[in-house]
């Protein structure tokens, strides 16, 4: 089977402008506590776990396309994990 993806690909930025100011800022701290995991992770299965979890949290807070695509890049990285093919 041909791999979903030859690589990471790029996670659109949420456009939470609409969104209270106290969601405003869970999005900000995510996106900080994925930034640093991502730094410090380089094995492909902490990788998939964070791009995993931060898709969960785009998904949660209903924002599709940046969970697909975070979704995508965990399974890049730990294509045997099915947790993010679902």
């Amino acid at each position: 089977a041909e791999p979903l993806t030859t690589a990471e690909i790029p996670v659109p930025e949420p456009d939470a402008s609409t969104a209270e100011a106290s969601v405003q800022t869970r999005i900000r701290e995510r996106r900080a506590a994925f930034d640093h995991s991502l730094a410090t992770n380089t094995a492909p299965a902490g990788r998939a776990e964070a791009w995993g979890g931060l898709g969960m949290f785009y998904f949660a807070y209903q924002f599709p396309a940046a969970a697909t695509a975070c979704f995508t890049n965990a399974v890049f990285h730990a294509p045997g994990d099915h947790r993010s093919w679902y």
